[in-house]
């Protein structure tokens, strides 16, 4: 939980936002009950700081990119 809110307050005070891929939406919404389902939808849906979006190849590939160049900048995280 620590490395997430590392994470959360990183970026927002770089203002960027943390897309969540539909897909893994899903493998998170499947380890809950229909009620924390609800709760979580309602939180990200209404934080400034996470956008539910599709994930498709144009994603795939400016994630494949992303994922490079902080390699590349020597990023563990």
């Amino acid at each position: 939980m620590e490395r997430m809110q590392f994470l959360v307050n990183r970026m927002a005070k770089a203002g960027d936002k943390i897309m969540i891929p539909i897909p893994v939406l899903s493998e998170i919404v499947v380890k809950l009950t229909p009620d924390q389902a609800t709760d979580l939808l309602a939180t990200l849906n209404s934080s400034a700081w996470f956008k539910i979006g599709a994930f498709d190849s144009i994603a795939a590939i400016d994630l494949g990119l992303r994922t490079a160049k902080a390699i590349a900048a020597g990023s563990t995280a």
